[in-house]
């Protein structure tokens, strides 16, 4: 519902506060060792939204989330140092490759309830804030007239959809070599992202009148993993609570 950068920010923060304490529910070593993981990637991750944010007011004076590529051209921002920035700190949350590492661990130490809520929705604040990012600021106001420079956006959405296929690739590779049905899980979803992400490349690879699809693809397949994903980890967690154990090489033998 935010309507500027700053709110956004200030909103996705409290959420990375918030899913600390999820984590950690259990308070075992291992749950405090994931929490700890997932509170210092989150912490690094704001600063590198921060910092792309006071970049981009520096510039261009405001942080409302409208189509603003000719005023941050205009102010002399080079989009390939604030763009890798918002990729970052969103790239943390939504499970980008490399920067993914904390969730096989969050997700084998918290509840299933909260892995199920994590995965459905928390993932999703960090796709949607790409989305805001690639397809509304960093776009021109008319789309039909495309501001000198603006060509820069359509490498990076190449790059973006090169990252988007090494993370799926790599949570799909990653995912069969588990025998924890928590880590499976959670390095699918690695492997979902990745889709999402590569259609957010594709958006930005397509321009700013063919690009839709892009988006569209993303916005379906977002709704498409909230929905699987959640009912998979409840499936996981019904399961735990009958047999105590979610290792999938000895479940078999207990149900």
């Amino acid at each position: 519902m935010a309507g500027d950068l700053f709110s956004l920010f200030l909103f996705f923060e409290l959420m990375t506060f918030s899913s600390y304490v999820l984590v950690i529910h259990r308070q075992t070593p291992g749950a405090i060792r994931a929490g700890n993981i997932t509170i210092y990637m989150g912490v690094a991750g704001g600063l590198a939204l921060l910092m792309g944010i006071f970049m981009l007011f520096a510039g261009v004076g405001t942080l409302d989330l409208v189509p603003m590529l000719e005023r941050i051209l205009a102010a002399g921002i080079n989009p390939l140092y604030v763009i890798p920035l918002f990729m970052v700190g969103f790239g943390i949350k939504m499970g980008m490759a490399p920067l993914h590492i904390w969730m096989p661990r969050a997700y084998e130490e918290g509840p299933s309830p909260i892995n199920a809520i994590s995965s459905a929705a928390m993932l999703k604040a960090g796709a949607y804030g790409m989305i805001r990012i690639m397809g509304m600021i960093f776009t021109p106001a008319n789309p039909t007239i495309v501001p000198a420079g603006a060509e820069v956006i359509k490498y990076i959405g190449l790059v973006i959809i090169w990252l988007g296929i090494i993370t799926m690739v790599m949570g799909a590779a990653l995912a069969i070599l588990q025998h924890n049905a928590k880590r499976i899980l959670a390095y699918s979803s690695v492997s979902q992202m990745g889709y999402i992400l590569m259609c957010i490349g594709v958006a930005a690879f397509l321009g700013f009148e063919k690009g839709a699809i892009g988006f569209s693809g993303a916005m379906f397949h977002i709704i498409n993993h909230s929905v699987f994903k959640a009912a998979l980890f409840m499936v996981v967690g019904a399961v735990y609570l009958i047999t105590l154990n979610v290792d999938i090489s000895r479940v078999r033998l207990l149900l």
